[in-house]
């Protein structure tokens, strides 16, 4: 009967490069962390393509409303974005590039959750 108003899992994404090694350890970290020992913290969803035209536009307010240059990577078409690049969906939040530091605080905001 209240299974309706159970919390859903928030779902964050890595926009992946696995050229980059700073990608490959934002994974590592990502993958070690969506999971506590008494529950799944987020689902994470990699994908090597560029965001589509609707995640771009959502990025750019997510990165705008944070005071942070959403121009300088996400450009007119996703093929220019800078990669890799997190997604939190559910909290409107994104780390962008080698910001390994940001990626963590990330988690641990979502730990909280």
């Amino acid at each position: 009967m209240f299974r309706s108003f159970a919390k859903s899992r928030n779902v964050v994404t890595l926009f992946h490069s696995p050229s980059s090694a700073v990608s490959k350890q934002i994974l590592s970290v990502l993958s070690k962390n969506k999971e506590t020992t008494a529950a799944k913290v987020f689902d994470l969803e990699v994908i090597e393509a560029p965001p589509t035209k609707d995640q771009l536009r959502a990025l750019r307010s997510y990165t705008t409303s944070a005071g942070g240059g959403a121009d300088t990577f996400v450009a007119a078409s996703g093929a220019d974005v800078v990669r890799p690049m997190v997604v939190d969906w559910l909290n409107g939040r994104a780390v962008v590039g080698d910001d390994l530091p940001g990626v963590q605080a990330l988690v641990e905001e979502l730990k909280k959750d």
